[in-house]
C-alpha cells in the first residue's frame, strides 16, 4: 500500500527553504556597531571607549556613511584623543596649544572647512611625484655587476692577447 512519489529536484523542501532565506531581507548587526545614545544630535558619534586603540577607530564608524563623512569623523576622533593626551612642562604653552586645537576641532565639526576629496578646487597645483630611492640591495647588486663585467672584459682582453701570442 505504500507508494513513493518522486519530488522534482528543484522543489525539495530544503531547496525551497534556502531560496526563501536568500530572498528574505536580513537584519545586520554590523550597522549597529559603536552606536550609543550620546551620539544622537549633532551628527557625530561619541568618542569611542578610551581602551580602543586609535588605529582601529575606523572600525567604529558607520559603514553606510559616505567616505568624506567617515574621514571627518575619524579626524575628529583622532584630534580629540590627541588633545586629551597632550602633556607639557610649560602650562601656558599647553593652554595656548589646546585652545587653538579646540578651535580647529570645533571648525572641523561645524563644517567650516572641508575634508572631502570630492570637492577639491581645480586650480590646485598637481601632486609632486617624489622619486623613489633605490633599495640598498639593488645598489649593492649593481655595483657587483659592474665589477664582474669589468673583470670579464679584462679576462677576455687577456685571452685575446694569449691567443695572439700562441698563434704567432
Amino acid at each position: 500500500q505504500d507508494s513513493i512519489v518522486a519530488i522534482p529536484m528543484r522543489e525539495t523542501p530544503m531547496i525551497k527553504r534556502n531560496r526563501d532565506i536568500r530572498n528574505a531581507s536580513r537584519r545586520s548587526s554590523f550597522n549597529l556597531r559603536g552606536k550609543r545614545a550620546s551620539s544622537i544630535g549633532n551628527g557625530f558619534a561619541a568618542l569611542p571607549h578610551p581602551s580602543i586603540d586609535p588605529k582601529s577607530f575606523f572600525r567604529h564608524i558607520a559603514a553606510e556613511e559616505p567616505p568624506p563623512v567617515r574621514m571627518k569623523q575619524l579626524m575628529a576622533w583622532c584630534a580629540r584623543k590627541t588633545i586629551d593626551s597632550q602633556r607639557s612642562n610649560s602650562q601656558s604653552a599647553l593652554k595656548i596649544a589646546k585652545l587653538i586645537e579646540e578651535e580647529t576641532l570645533a571648525m572641523l565639526i561645524a563644517g567650516k572647512f572641508s575634508v572631502s576629496w570630492y570637492s577639491r578646487p581645480l586650480d590646485m597645483e598637481p601632486i609632486r611625484v617624489v622619486p623613489k630611492k633605490p633599495h640598498q640591495q639593488n645598489v649593492e647588486n649593481t655595483r657587483k655587476l659592474r665589477e664582474c663585467e669589468a673583470q670579464i672584459a679584462k679576462l677576455r682582453k687577456e685571452d685575446e692577447e694569449w691567443t695572439t701570442v700562441i698563434s704567432s
